[in-house]
């Protein structure tokens, strides 16, 4: 009965914490369209255009997880 009650607690948490990673990943590719406009050579152009990428995808599919099974078949679904 405990682990029950203490799952039931942690789930809307697990749900808003993906929901807050797929905003950042929004955040974060949006960002990245302002990458070509920077003031900096194109070699770190490159680096920091890659590194936002990289990020935006990790938070991307690790807060769609968070969010549930049944959110990642939706978008799944969406795609295909």
């Amino acid at each position: 009965m405990r682990a029950n009650s203490s799952s039931r607690t942690r789930a809307p948490w697990l749900k808003r914490t993906g929901i807050a990673m797929i905003c950042l990943s929004t955040i974060i590719f949006i960002a990245l369209i302002s990458v070509p406009w920077m003031a900096v050579d194109s070699e770190s152009k490159i680096y920091i255009g890659g590194t936002l990428f990289v990020i935006a995808q990790i938070s991307w599919w690790m807060g769609l997880a968070l969010v549930g099974p049944t959110a990642c078949m939706w978008f799944k679904s969406k795609f295909r």
